[in-house]
């Protein structure tokens, strides 16, 4: 049985993402998967039985312990030192980089691998190169924005076969529970909470039979219990941790979130999905990995922006074309599904319904500006489909591209 190394360093939600293609690989081969990653990884580990092995790098506790003088300066040294030792004590028969950070490169380059997938320094640790000669690699590293999700990317990377996306639950369709994630670690991700209020307040009115929840987290329950607190009882803020967060989504019927490791999460647990895109999220690269997710962002030129970079607006462009009427259309699109098969035939229905429903807001034209997206599996692997520029009433079912205005016209 051959030996496998995942180095996963980036926030939680890019590795729920990473779990996808270890899971595909414990399904396809026969291979011992080990995983060098962060210690939130402890707060996901239920959805990684595969992994038999798991190397936490306190980076954090590292970084805090070199800048603070009242902590012991050695720690950090003998913690790498002990994490490379008890590393170098097996020989992989592949390491993969999912991180491609410089963190990521430097660890890469001590680790001992037949194959290497990423980048490592030169022995003299004075240029980077690539590890191997993998096209998909250096596809990831020669394009600004990948065309390709990056699970797929990955799983090309592996020589896995890619599409299959996980099915939304049977469960989850006959809930009467609507869940909300309001919040992000990123400003640029974040819709206005006034936006939200309204929008919640609109879906109460029309589909006052189902539930409705507010995902937070304990930092910010105060601030949005707040700002909340317009709804009045008829809507719960829950303050949960992951585990509880999982649970929750296992039996409700929809979530409407931005693009955080909640989302990723809801794939996994099968529930059906509208992700708001907004600043640097790309949804061709990390959109919720879910047969029939719907995904809603607007033409802002500007978007996606960089992770790393600020806003180049004088205000957030994106945040403010995006409308309520938008997401509402979306909440129509959704909870018409009764049925987790995201065939044409159910998109057909889906779209006349979304047709019908815009013809009748009193923002019809703002909201042909937006971009809606529905994700699907192709024999290419994850695609997101603009719903407004395709057309799903010719006879032999077959997709055609055509602009909004013929579309509605």
């Amino acid at each position: 049985m051959k030996n496998f190394l995942a180095v996963s360093l980036h926030r939680l939600g890019d590795l729920i993402m990473h779990g996808h293609v270890l899971r595909s690989l414990a399904l396809e081969r026969e291979i011992k998967i080990h995983l060098f990653t962060h210690p939130f990884y402890q707060k996901i580990d239920f959805l990684f039985p595969f992994v038999e092995r798991v190397f936490l790098f306190e980076r954090e506790w590292c970084q805090k312990s070199i800048g603070e003088n009242f902590l012991n300066k050695a720690w950090p040294y003998r913690h790498i030192q002990q994490l490379l030792e008890t590393l170098s004590q097996t020989h992989y028969d592949n390491v993969m980089d999912f991180s491609q950070t410089e963190t990521s490169t430097r660890w890469m380059s001590f680790m001992r691998a037949h194959q290497k997938n990423g980048i490592c320094y030169d022995p003299s640790l004075s240029k980077k190169e690539f590890c191997s000669d993998n096209p998909w690699i250096r596809y990831l590293h020669q394009q600004p924005h990948s065309q390709i999700h990056f699970i797929d990317l990955f799983k090309k990377t592996l020589d896995l076969p890619v599409g299959g996306l996980p099915k939304r639950s049977e469960a989850c369709l006959n809930s009467k529970l609507i869940v909300f994630q309001t919040q992000s670690s990123d400003q640029k991700k974040n819709w206005p909470l006034a936006k939200w209020v309204l929008l919640i307040q609109k879906m109460r009115d029309e589909f006052p039979e189902f539930e409705y929840c507010i995902l937070s987290s304990a930092s910010e329950f105060a601030f949005l219990e707040k700002a909340f607190s317009c709804l009045g009882s008829s809507v719960s803020l829950r303050c949960t941790d992951i585990r509880e967060s999982y649970d929750l989504l296992q039996r409700s019927r929809l979530l409407i979130t931005l693009d955080t490791s909640i989302k990723h999460l809801a794939s996994w647990a099968g529930t059906p999905i509208i992700e708001l895109s907004l600043g640097s999220s790309n949804p061709n690269e990390t959109g919720a990995y879910q047969e029939g997710a719907l995904i809603v962002k607007t033409p802002a030129a500007c978007s996606p922006c960089r992770h790393s970079q600020s806003c180049s607006q004088n205000s957030y462009v994106c945040h403010e074309q995006l409308m309520v009427e938008s997401v509402l259309a979306a909440v129509h699109f959704q909870l018409i599904a009764k049925t987790s098969d995201s065939s044409v035939g159910i998109l057909e229905k889906q779209t006349k319904l979304l047709k019908k429903f815009m013809k009748n807001v009193s923002h019809y034209d703002q909201i042909l500006n937006s971009i809606f997206h529905v994700s699907s599996s192709v024999e290419g692997g994850w695609r997101s489909h603009p719903i407004l520029e395709l057309d799903y009433f010719c006879q032999d079912k077959e997709t055609m591209l055509q602009g909004n205005d013929a579309y509605f016209s």
